[in-house]
């Protein structure tokens, strides 16, 4: 895969967390797949990113990688009852635009 290919894969991940976020804090309140479908992509999301900065020699302390990587462990080793979904709301809805910006990638359909 093409550093390229794996970017736009990064980026989708984004996108699509980016989607489940836009139905609102009531939906992701109220609805526990929704939640953990947020969760698993911020998994998959930091998972990209840590293999991004390995391959490019990049400081894992960098952002936005550092802030990927890190949302990613917080995570993945927590229980589903240990997340804190507020936290994940607002981290979310604060910094996700930003990292997208910073990424740099188009949105594809």
């Amino acid at each position: 895969m093409s550093d390229d290919e794996f970017l736009d894969g990064l980026t989708d991940t984004l996108h699509e967390i980016e989607t489940l976020i836009a139905l609102g804090r009531t939906e992701y309140d109220a609805n526990r797949l929704l939640r953990w479908s947020v969760h698993r992509l911020w998994i998959f999301a930091g998972n990209s990113a840590q293999v991004h900065a390995e391959r490019h020699g990049i400081p894992c302390s960098t952002w936005p990688w550092s802030d990927l990587i890190g949302f990613r462990g917080i995570i993945a080793h927590w229980t589903p009852a240990q997340v804190n979904d507020e936290r994940v709301w607002d981290e979310t809805v604060r910094d996700l635009p930003e990292i997208i910006e910073a990424l740099g990638r188009p949105r594809r359909e």
